[in-house]
């Protein structure tokens, strides 16, 4: 007689590869990026953990009002959420940019960048 076992996975869309951390907070850099109007991110959060980010010229310079300090704290299990600064709910009009992502306690799958907040 046969012994035959199914196994279902499921995941949340988009998550099978991760960057993450452990207890300390790390820091991940994208460089040359034509920066779109609005940024996404795919991430689960544990408890007392955070997201922030910020964006840097193609010097490597902060963009006024995109410091880490204006980025505001993202937190949670989100397979879509918008990345926004104290002032600003857009992303600058930059090219060659840098995103600069600071992760504490982070799974961080993916980000995306849209000229329309409905893509």
């Amino acid at each position: 007689a046969l012994n035959s076992k199914i196994l279902l996975l499921h995941n949340k869309k988009d998550r099978f590869a991760y960057v993450t951390n452990d207890d300390q907070e790390g820091q991940i850099e994208y460089k040359n990026i034509d920066l779109d109007k609005y940024m996404f991110l795919n991430y689960i959060v544990e408890d007392s953990g955070y997201i922030q980010v910020e964006v840097l010229d193609n010097n490597g310079k902060v963009i006024d009002g995109y410091s880490r300090d204006e980025s505001v704290l993202l937190s949670g299990d989100y397979t879509g959420a918008k990345v926004s600064w104290v002032n600003n709910n857009m992303l600058p009009d930059v090219r060659n940019a840098t995103l600069k992502f600071y992760l504490n306690k982070v799974k961080l799958f993916s980000f995306s960048l849209t000229g329309d907040i409905d893509d």
